[in-house]
């Protein structure tokens, strides 16, 4: 009887160890995955910093490399009934050919991947000439190809009515 006690025992014991290495090799793999995807946001966030940065200095050559060659831009001008009027262009010619100041600022980036496709949904505010002209959220849609993330697509809401600024 002393020996199958014994044997319980020591088997209990080998389980609980077995259990925390399993339980440590996870959280490894887990922390590994966490940093992996860190480190990808990050290089996400700084293309649209850099996209930010050429709507900000008027410069559309800052983002030539980051652009997709068949990049699709849609604007949402949202009106007073609160319904929406879409414009589209692949464009952004509008930096070079404006005489205004513009800056525009970003918060709280929602970022989802998915293997060489991401999308970042980010609110924001834009300054005309240091006033302020509207709010509304961006949209980027990027792919990563040869190691390098490029937004192939950018969609946006101009709100001039329902805006903390306004």
């Amino acid at each position: 009887m002393k020996n199958i006690i014994s044997l319980f025992i020591v088997m209990t014991v080998m389980s609980c160890n077995y259990s925390k290495m399993d339980l440590q090799i996870e959280n490894r793999e887990s922390s590994s995955i966490e940093s992996t995807q860190l480190e990808i946001e990050r290089e996400i966030i700084s293309v649209i910093d850099k996209f930010t940065e050429a709507i900000n200095t008027k410069n559309p050559e800052i983002v030539s490399d980051i652009l997709d060659s068949e990049l699709d831009k849609i604007k949402f001008y949202v009106k007073n009934d609160s319904s929406y009027h879409k414009k589209s262009s692949s464009s952004l010619d509008f930096l070079k050919t404006s005489e205004n100041k513009f800056f525009e600022k970003y918060w709280d980036p929602i970022i989802t991947t998915d293997g060489n496709i991401a999308s970042v949904w980010a609110p924001y505010e834009f300054y005309l000439d240091d006033v302020f002209s509207h709010c509304g959220t961006n949209l980027f849609f990027l792919v990563k190809e040869n190691e390098k993330w490029r937004i192939l697509h950018y969609g946006y809401t101009i709100d001039k009515i329902n805006c903390e600024n306004s």
